[in-house]
């Protein structure tokens, strides 16, 4: 999917490598590096999911993405979730030793791109004992955190949290109430980095999830009314979006094929 207009309107789009399944992340860097990491669903399709983080790197934009290849450090994670320089990776996970109960942000650094991911920390501040937290996005400097925040009863939604330093445990997550509507998952949160846009996925239409976004002119100010994109949305789900640095290109999953698979 390609816009001109820095997100605002969409082309046509197109399916990735069919072996990209769920859950996409890129990142970009130096000569056109990028990073995929996708969640595998038992080899494709909507049955098991196994929860297993994948990349895919390509050295330039124009080149053909090559099959995925298992992050064989980073086992039993999904939704995953890696920062700009590809150094950071937050991500989810259940089943992970020393979990507080469900679902659990973590995180993940390495020194450089070609180096292995550190074990697994679950991020400070954010994780309880009786409540889900899950799909996080991390601002390029560590200091806010956007998740979907599921307690045992609604709401369930998107919460913000914030920190002064990177090394500090972060705040309690607030809902993002503008965002949220009553009694409907809303999650899957991407945002620009200057908090003045923000894509997610929700359920609001029955059986059909789709991608909405919301924008506003400062961060000072509430975020607008969620408005559908449209140009994505498929008469099918559509989950998971993210945008490109340059608001250019947006990648996103679609069971419009039949699978949860990876469009761009």
């Amino acid at each position: 999917f390609k816009s001109t207009d820095g997100g605002l309107t969409w082309g046509a789009p197109v399916q990735l490598n069919p072996a990209f399944i769920r859950d996409v992340q890129i990142t970009t860097g130096p000569n056109g590096y990028v990073y995929v990491a996708t969640m595998d669903e038992g080899g494709g399709g909507l049955g098991d999911r196994t929860n297993r983080i994948y990349r895919s790197v390509r050295q330039r934009v124009d080149e053909d993405w090559p099959s995925p290849v298992e992050v064989m450090e980073l086992p039993g994670a999904n939704n995953p979730r890696v920062a700009d320089n590809g150094l950071v990776l937050v991500c989810a996970a259940s089943a992970l030793p020393n979990g507080l109960g469900g679902d659990d942000i973590w995180f993940t650094t390495r020194t450089e791109r070609a180096a292995q991911f550190s074990p697994f920390a679950l991020m400070p501040g954010i994780n309880t004992a009786t409540d889900n937290e899950f799909e996080p996005w991390l601002s390029r400097n560590g200091l806010v955190l956007y998740l979907t925040h599921a307690p045992p009863t609604p709401p369930t939604g998107i919460a913000r949290a914030e920190r002064s330093v990177a090394t500090d445990p972060f705040g309690p997550p607030v809902m993002v109430a503008e965002i949220d509507a009553p009694g409907i998952y809303d999650g899957g949160t991407w945002v620009r980095d200057d908090e003045r846009m923000l894509l997610f996925h929700s359920d609001r239409v029955p059986q059909n999830r789709e991608i909405y976004m919301s924008t506003r002119a400062s961060v000072s100010e509430p975020w607008g009314a969620p408005v559908a994109i449209s140009e994505i949305n498929s008469p099918v789900s559509d989950s998971d979006a993210w945008l490109s640095p340059d608001g250019h290109t947006i990648y996103f999953v679609s069971r419009r094929g039949g699978n949860d698979d990876i469009y761009m």
